[in-house]
């Protein structure tokens, strides 16, 4: 998980931010970002639920 200093780093004017607005923000970013890879698993294998994506093997279905 990305610190709350290296997400300062990354964009200063987050700087001015209390640690609790940080998390809040990081929280989404990584929501996101999943969001945006099921989106691009969805698109890549045709499926709204791609067998073998998030360690799932068909054998556990």
């Amino acid at each position: 998980m990305i610190s709350l200093e290296r997400l300062k780093e990354i964009e200063p004017k987050l700087k001015d931010k209390s640690d609790e607005e940080l998390v809040k923000i990081r929280d989404l970013l990584y929501g996101l970002a999943k969001l945006s890879l099921e989106s691009y698993l969805e698109d890549k294998s045709g499926s709204n639920f791609p067998v073998g994506m998030y360690g799932l093997n068909s054998e556990d279905m």
